[in-house]
């Protein structure tokens, strides 16, 4: 794989994850402001929501561009070469940190449910 390559496959995996950011904008928030009678909010986060999908359309469609944009051109010789222990690491890595992220936002969402937090603050 070349180097703008390897940008353009972090720029898809960026867009997977900008768009995973702007669901809630989309589904949760506009239903807990219309639960508090909060009008005006709900139409800019449907407006937030939508730029982020958007962003994330436009990169996950033109992800080379990008590449080519932060990145000079260069000749397909100029490859990178990773052995396999090394591509196993990294995705040991990534591996480790969503899961690490998922455990963190599944506890988050049990403590706060079990606690009562969702009909009000404690303090």
């Amino acid at each position: 794989m070349t180097p703008q390559q390897v940008v353009g496959l972090g720029v898809r995996l960026f867009a997977i994850w900008l768009a995973l950011v702007g669901l809630p904008y989309v589904i949760y928030v506009p239903f807990a402001l219309a639960r508090q009678h909060v009008d005006a909010g709900t139409m800019w986060s449907y407006l937030t929501g939508t730029t982020f999908f958007i962003v994330a359309i436009l990169l996950w469609i033109f992800p080379m561009v990008v590449a080519h944009r932060l990145l000079p051109k260069t000749t397909f010789d100029n490859a990178l070469t990773a052995s396999t222990s090394e591509v196993a690491k990294v995705m040991l890595l990534a591996w480790t940190v969503a899961i690490d992220k998922v455990w963190t936002r599944t506890c988050f969402v049990l403590v706060s449910r079990v606690s009562g937090c969702r009909r009000g603050s404690t303090f």
